[in-house]
């Protein structure tokens, strides 16, 4: 019965959006960005074909999960801010940080590298809520470890591509990959 109380207290206590894994630091906000059929990603600063196909996954992916058509016109709803490239390899100590700052009239996502951009990326799909909203908050955000991963033994215990692909965009969804 003790433990069913800690369980009730501890849940009731956060209420914000549920983010895997949760950010090192998350300010809450009042109001929300609505995702429609106009959303667009834009990229400033430094730009490299690993980022432009990300943004095009994104927005495929965002478009999918809601059933929204392309439309005109455009919006652009999230701005990405990359300083530079980063490694083109996993690399250890490699800085996947960043700022993602929701407000209701867009979200702007700072990274100091690729890598960084393609966890923001992911936290701000993992904000979309089924109402189409992403709510309004300021994450600051770096991984607690240096190094996480999966193993997949395909040798011993075969699985079909799909599968393995299916595996490699969940550790995506959940910043598990490098």
């Amino acid at each position: 019965m003790r433990t069913l109380l800690l369980l009730l207290a501890s849940t009731a206590v956060y209420a914000g959006p549920e983010l895997m894994p949760m950010p090192a630091k998350m300010t809450v906000n009042s109001g929300h960005l609505t995702i429609d059929s106009s959303f667009r990603i834009a990229a400033t600063g430094y730009r490299n074909a690993r980022l432009d196909a990300a943004m095009r996954r994104m927005e495929a992916r965002i478009f999918r999960q809601f059933g929204f058509a392309t439309v005109l016109p455009k919006r652009t709803a999230l701005t990405i801010e990359c300083v530079a490239a980063g490694p083109d390899y996993p690399a250890l100590g490699e800085d996947e940080s960043y700022e993602l700052d929701v407000t209701p009239d867009g979200a702007r996502l700072r990274a100091p590298a690729v890598t960084g951009a393609l966890r923001g990326m992911e936290t701000f799909v993992q904000l979309i809520g089924a109402d189409f909203h992403a709510p309004a908050v300021q994450i600051e955000d770096r991984p607690r470890f240096p190094w996480r991963g999966l193993m997949l033994d395909v040798s011993r215990h075969w699985m079909p591509v799909a599968v393995v692909k299916r595996n490699l965009d969940a550790m995506a969804a959940v910043k598990n990959m490098k």
